[in-house]
């Protein structure tokens, strides 16, 4: 048995302790009744400008024993904040690490950044456990879990409004990872079978995740220029332990470590590489996809329920899998009206059984709970005055927190000031951004700058798709010569875009309804988006929502 099993082994029978002091029914409602912030403020960390920093908090580790004698963590945590972590990790696993929940609870408390519980879980029970202990995030260890408890896990994780970090050791590890769904991916330098270092497995594997998921660099970190390598390298984030628990000023070496990394220019842009490639490789389905396409999170669900109907079969539903469709209904209504709802969650998501789609230019309450009920892959809140369909940060805030928190909204812009879109991401409201004016390169670094990695759509007309090959945007969306008004165009002008946008990439807007939408789902683009086509005197009809939105599932991609 090697070390890695001895820690599974161990967990679970924790876990079987702490049954028999809250019971799985009592721990699910303490969990119902425990506010977090919505919107996945963990990946809202990890995706601020430039290489962010998981600051660990640990007394001790099987390697290297004990590590800080002197072991004031609430100080040392508060130290981490100061010094500009992104979210701290805390370990609780009590035996092999000397961990404490006692720990999570009181740094929890004491710092206002995310929190990541580092522990070995192996049960559903230490996810409810994790967002009552007031974790905003949890490690799920795939060399100890089979897929179907990966997908259950990140299934009740999403509906408990808690991140994953999904850790992976090899490339089989980032495979399973990457076609299940995480939406953040840690590779681990130390192999936690044997404990043994290898600080250029992140490099070698980082290639392999695509680019709309996070990537966090774990373990062997010391120095800045170690940071600073791990930038080079393309990480979102690193993972810092040893180092900073053994620094006399932790919090120093913290500000050496990003001051290495200063570099405000994205890294997770879907063009550093062929993302069908790396799709396909990591499920052996020759089915070209994107690397933005996402494992649709209802198929996750479905999975980890094991609904009988579905493909993957499965067993009938037990008591547990009641309890947890109920506590997913309670969850999603107490997230999605959470008024303090922060940017991050799912950056981009794709359905794969077809494409994904965007409702845009959403205004009133009214149009949220078909929304709600067919979740599309995204909503558009239209900031523009001139627009009938304009809101104001205001009133697009509100929508945010009674629209499913799983559902990415974006934000739409034209020739806007960057400070009021930097305001909307930093505020929640929005989670990515579309550019529909006259916005230049010059435009778009800048707003970089100000909302970090925050994915942005440039829009194009089709008579001016010769721009396209300048543009360095995550997304393109190409719409007819007169945005907004339900007009279509000659869709066989899509051949030569693909070509120029090569592997962006594309949504597809105007003329679109629930009658061309199938026809538009044959040209093999990422993303349909549609406004007027789903409307009905001016208004989003929910009638039409929904034949849109089957009609994509029914036919997209097939």
């Amino acid at each position: 048995m090697t070390i890695l099993d001895t820690l599974a082994c161990e967990a679970r029978e924790r876990v079987e302790a702490d049954l028999v002091q809250v019971g799985l029914d009592e721990m699910i409602h303490r969990c119902a009744d425990t506010q977090i912030r919505a919107g996945f403020p963990f990946e809202q960390a990890l995706r601020s400008p430039g290489l962010s920093v998981i600051a660990e908090v640990k007394k001790a580790s099987p390697s290297k024993g004990l590590i800080s004698s002197d072991f004031d963590y609430l100080r040392i945590a508060r130290a981490y904040e100061d010094g500009g972590a992104a979210a701290i990790s805390v370990l609780t696993e009590p035996k092999r690490f000397l961990g404490s929940d006692q720990y999570l609870v009181e740094i929890g408390s004491g710092v206002s950044i995310p929190i990541l519980r580092k522990d070995f879980t192996v049960d559903a029970y230490q996810i409810y456990q994790s967002r009552v202990l007031g974790a905003s995030a949890v490690l799920l260890i795939c060399s100890i879990l089979s897929d179907d408890q990966l997908a259950e896990f990140l299934g009740l994780a999403d509906a408990c409004g808690l991140s994953c970090l999904v850790e992976a050791h090899d490339g089989d590890e980032v495979d399973r990872a990457v076609r299940l769904g995480a939406r953040v991916v840690g590779v681990n330098n130390r192999n936690l079978h044997d404990f043994s270092m290898n600080t250029a497995n992140s490099a070698g594997l980082r290639g392999f995740v695509p680019g709309d998921r996070l990537f966090v660099s774990e373990s062997g970190v010391m120095t800045p220029a170690d940071a600073a390598q791990a930038a080079a390298m393309g990480a979102d984030a690193i993972l810092v332990g040893e180092a900073l628990m053994r620094a006399a000023d932790p919090g120093e070496l913290l500000r050496q470590m990003m001051a290495a990394t200063q570099d405000p220019t994205p890294r997770s842009s879907c063009r550093r590489q062929d993302p069908r490639k790396v799709t396909e490789d990591s499920t052996q389905d020759p089915t070209p996809r994107s690397s933005c396409r996402r494992q649709d999170p209802r198929k996750v669900t479905e999975d980890s329920t094991h609904d009988p109907t579905s493909a993957a079969g499965g067993p009938a539903p037990t008591a547990q899998d009641d309890l947890t469709h109920d506590l997913t209904h309670d969850l999603t209504h107490d997230l999605t009206h959470d008024p303090t709802s922060a940017a991050g969650g799912p950056a981009w998501r794709q359905d794969d059984r077809g494409l994904a789609v965007k409702i845009c230019g959403i205004t009133r309450e009214a149009d949220v709970p078909v929304l709600n009920e067919m979740r599309p892959e995204y909503v558009g809140f239209i900031f523009y005055p001139p627009s009938r369909r304009n809101v104001d940060l205001e009133t697009a805030h509100r929508l945010r927190t009674l629209i499913d928190p799983r559902i990415v909204t974006v934000g739409v812009y034209i020739d806007a000031e960057i400070a009021e879109i930097a305001q909307a991401v930093e505020s929640g409201t929005v989670s990515m951004v579309q550019l529909h004016g006259h916005e230049h390169a010059a435009y778009r670094s800048a707003l970089r700058k100000a909302i970090g990695k925050t994915p942005i759509i440039q829009a194009f007309a089709i008579n001016n798709t010769a721009a396209i090959q300048d543009c360095d945007t995550e997304f393109i969306l190409i719409d007819s010569d007169m945005p907004g008004s339900g007009q279509g165009f000659d869709w066989t002008h899509m051949t030569q875009v693909r070509t120029l946008c090569e592997d962006t990439p594309i949504f597809l807007a105007g003329g679109l309804t629930p009658a061309t939408v199938r026809e538009a789902a044959r040209l093999g683009l990422y993303a349909v988006d549609v406004a007027s086509g789903v409307e009905t005197d001016g208004v989003k009809d929910p009638h039409k929502v929904r034949a849109f939105i089957e009609a994509v599932r029914k036919g997209g991609g097939q």
